[in-house]
């Protein structure tokens, strides 16, 4: 629940998704990185936001079903337990331990809101100094890494959000994505620089402003109609 007696009643999202692959012809896949980097970073962020808590409320979702088509974040913002229209923004940790120590990418901030994009990059450079990577902003990259974790429900419902994402590596999907090659250190300064901008977007004066689509500037089930493919 958050410090202030009003803004309360408004909202910052965290999500990770704690589903992965099943055992296939009797191999085991751990998915450390992904997604057990996400799911384990979001315990210390409870642990920290117990102490120190922002004004605005923060909801914590462990969602399932991500490697099936995002079933639980689709869930989640179609049976909202709050209002959507409350919801200022949507943190998405989702594979946050593995390549560069010294870099993240974000993935979706730009889409709807420059003030939350600037608010992430400046709570960057005040926590963990990431080296920020946009080549997959777009929903137009033939990767398509902007529909492909559960941000994405977040933003077709028009709240602001953003994957931070490592990027893919060789073990992605396979068994070798194990705990032995999870980079510790990496992960600590991405929960870091996460805990400072849930709290920054938590304080802020008023939700994150919609600014960057004419077509797209209010919260709500209404926006799954827009088309990110034709932008």
């Amino acid at each position: 629940e958050g410090a202030d007696p009003k803004l309360k009643n408004e909202y910052v999202t965290i999500t990770g998704h704690q589903d992965h692959l099943p055992r296939r012809e009797g191999r085991v896949f751990p998915g450390a990185d992904d997604n057990g980097s996400g799911a384990v970073a979001m315990l210390e962020l409870i642990e920290a936001l117990m102490i120190e808590r922002p004004k605005r409320s923060v909801i914590f979702v462990w969602s399932t079903a991500e490697e099936r088509g995002l079933g639980g974040a689709f869930h989640f913002v179609q049976h909202c337990p709050v209002p959507v229209d409350k919801i200022s923004a949507n943190l998405n940790l989702d594979m946050l331990s593995r390549n560069d120590p010294g870099m993240i990418y974000f993935v979706g901030s730009k889409a709807l809101s420059t003030e939350f994009d600037k608010t992430l990059r400046a709570a960057n450079e005040r926590s963990s100094r990431l080296r920020i990577d946009d080549t997959y902003q777009s929903p137009g990259h033939p990767d398509q890494f902007f529909f492909r974790s559960d941000q994405y429900p977040h933003i077709q419902y028009g709240i602001p959000g953003v994957w931070i994402f490592c990027g893919t590596t060789p073990d992605y999907h396979t068994p070798q994505d194990a705990v032995n090659r999870v980079d510790y250190a990496k992960m600590e300064k991405v929960t870091k620089f996460a805990y400072v901008a849930c709290l920054d977007v938590g304080n802020a004066p008023a939700l994150m402003k919609l600014d960057v689509r004419p077509d797209l500037t209010t919260r709500g089930a209404h926006n799954m109609k827009v088309d990110w493919i034709a932008r």
